[in-house]
């Protein structure tokens, strides 16, 4: 791939950057973004701590752009590092509809560049601290794996799903998430004699046959809480709480037409998400026979919904991280991770 094919000269620097091609060949331009941006901090005789500063970014994230770790940068990351370099982006995102006027903003992407904002500086947070840290318990060293595949394997591919308005695949990845976070800070949550038994039930568990309307289910925190649902303990602990009203005509066949609305949670949006059906997707989400995106409305209130979400787990799995490894570091953090999340809404008050 020459450079002429996404940049354009200007000065000691290239300067123009098209995207249109990098669907198809996206290890290839990740790896061409990262190789442009090595040549600038080389041009520009930057020490790591300079270019750290000039890109926005952590000197461990720079020591692994030098290093050429592609698989920890995506190309939303890459393309930001690019516009703090001083290169203009331009970016072509097709099938979504667009109204006429020419003046009013892609929603959608908003919405994305907020996320991959907000995220890029979740992860610097991440990068901040050391690789090694000491575990003392197989619960810890639990936590510490999965800290480490959300940081390094689920984050990036969140945000590369949703810079290419994947929506409905990171919704999905989003309930997963979710999920996760609910069970860990339920398990932190409860009484240290109750946490003992949660932790010890987590790691030894092998498949516990519960019948419930002649279904057998496996839930091991039934065992700590007989009444345990994640929509109530997420909502218990703080973590949810009821968003929306949705008519059942959208999504359910319902005998008793007295009833025309529920009431969702996020965590109820999201599951609903999760298991609506290609024939509902297709009406809340689906192409027209001008292959634009039909009811995008629902398609925005998913991004909205499923990115928010995903950047307040992440935040808390970062604020738990660092509570448990480094806790003399926790409230400046904090301090961090709010101003992150002030970030974030105001984006969106652009919507």
């Amino acid at each position: 791939m020459d450079n002429d094919e996404f940049f354009e000269g200007s000065g000691n620097t290239f300067k123009d950057v098209g995207c249109d091609e990098i669907e198809a060949k996206n290890l290839q331009f990740r790896s061409h973004l990262m190789t442009i941006l090595v040549r600038y901090i080389q041009e520009k005789g930057f020490t790591q701590k300079d270019a750290a500063k000039q890109l926005h970014v952590s000197q461990p994230r720079i020591s692994n752009l030098l290093h050429g770790k592609i698989d920890l940068f995506s190309v939303g990351m890459l393309l930001d590092m690019m516009e703090h370099a001083g290169f203009q982006i331009y970016k072509k995102f097709e099938g979504i509809t667009k109204t006429k006027k020419s003046e009013n903003p892609d929603c959608l992407s908003v919405v994305s560049q907020a996320f991959i904002i907000a995220t890029n500086e979740i992860i610097d947070i991440f990068h901040t601290y050391p690789a090694r840290v000491t575990l003392n318990t197989e619960f810890s060293m639990i936590m510490m794996k999965i800290y480490q595949n959300f940081m390094l394997d689920i984050l990036p591919g969140a945000q590369l799903l949703i810079d290419k308005k994947k929506i409905y695949s990171f919704s999905i990845i989003c309930r997963s998430v979710f999920d996760i976070i609910i069970q860990l800070k339920w398990i932190l949550s409860l009484p240290e004699n109750e946490k003992d038994k949660a932790i010890e039930r987590f790691l030894n568990f092998e498949g516990l046959g519960l019948k419930t309307n002649g279904k057998v289910t496996n839930n091991w925190q039934k065992v700590i809480d007989p009444d345990y649902t994640s929509r109530k303990i997420a909502q218990d602990i703080g973590l949810d709480r009821e968003i929306m009203s949705l008519p059942l005509a959208e999504s359910y066949n319902i005998k008793d037409k007295k009833i025309s609305k529920i009431d969702l949670t996020t965590f109820d949006y999201l599951s609903k998400v999760v298991h609506w059906n290609p024939t509902i997707i297709n009406k809340l989400i689906g192409y027209n026979s001008d292959l634009k995106l039909g009811h995008t409305s629902e398609y925005l209130r998913m991004a909205i919904i499923s990115s928010g979400t995903f950047i307040s787990c992440a935040i808390i799995f970062t604020e738990l991280f660092v509570e448990s490894f480094f806790n003399q570091e926790t409230e400046n953090v904090k301090n961090k991770t709010n101003q992150i999340q002030r970030k974030f809404q105001q984006f969106l008050t652009k919507l």
